[in-house]
């Protein structure tokens, strides 16, 4: 197999700040296009008479995307901000492998996936400004995701994933001595749509988690001056994460 992408974009960004700059929106747009071949060639041998075929794959696919972003900053205070943003990403078929194929998530006429994300959160710098806190709301849906009909067993692109989480932090000194950095998120990872028909038995097997998503993770590492000597010490937590996402097998 041999695959290329070559890709071209052209972006713009501005920040715009009013009242002596505690307040500030930032906006971008985005604009790719993408140009994406694919060639093939299987091989396979007759066990009898040992025919030798060949079948080869040639795809293209090419296509222009938009993208963009918003966001907005407050400053309540000199040492505080909160703000919020939104953003979209798309993923073209093919481009994570260079392949594509004549159905399925690489079918050189599926659509893109279109990844959404909302995020709001704040920064509070404490003891003098020494010591930053963040904490941080958020929410990524992953759409145009295939799934299988069960009835019609028609791939549509009608499956989607949805994180959200939460993340607090805090990183700097404690005192002139003391250093830390430390953080803790919860996240929640769900499928919808996600189905599969076994072509043979009829049974519909239907995905809900994703793989390879904890719940909790956390980490921390401090350190210690004492004159010319620093001592550290640091814990990482990460909960379980499943290998297997199938939940519900149903005939």
């Amino acid at each position: 197999t041999d695959g290329e992408t070559q890709t071209a974009a052209a972006f713009i960004f501005d920040t715009l700040k009013f009242w002596e700059d505690r307040l500030q929106l930032n906006a971008g747009v985005r604009v790719d296009y993408y140009d994406t071949e694919y060639d093939a060639l299987a091989i396979s041998t007759d066990s009898k008479t040992l025919a030798v075929t060949e079948t080869p794959t040639h795809l293209k696919a090419n296509d222009t995307l938009v993208s963009w972003k918003l966001g907005g900053l407050f400053k309540p205070t000199s040492n505080s901000s909160l703000y919020a943003n939104y953003a979209k990403s798309l993923t073209p078929p093919g481009s994570s492998n260079f392949a594509l194929s004549e159905t399925g998530a690489n079918s050189t006429t599926a659509k893109p996936q279109e990844t959404h994300h909302y995020e709001i959160g704040g920064k509070w710098d404490v003891l003098a400004e020494k010591l930053a806190l963040t904490a941080a709301v958020y929410r990524t849906e992953n759409e145009n995701q295939f799934t299988q009909d069960p009835i019609t067993l028609e791939s549509l692109q009608e499956g989607k994933t949805t994180v959200e989480g939460v993340e607090l932090g805090a990183v700097g000194k404690i005192t002139d001595a003391w250093a830390i950095s430390a953080g803790i998120a919860h996240m929640k990872a769900e499928q919808d749509n996600q189905r599969s028909v076994n072509a043979t038995t009829g049974v519909v097997t239907t995905t809900n988690s994703v793989r390879w998503s904890p719940e909790w993770s956390a980490s921390l590492w401090t350190t210690y001056n004492i004159n010319a000597f620093k001592f550290g010490v640091g814990a990482r937590y990460m909960g379980e994460q499943k290998r297997l996402i199938t939940d519900s097998t149903n005939p």
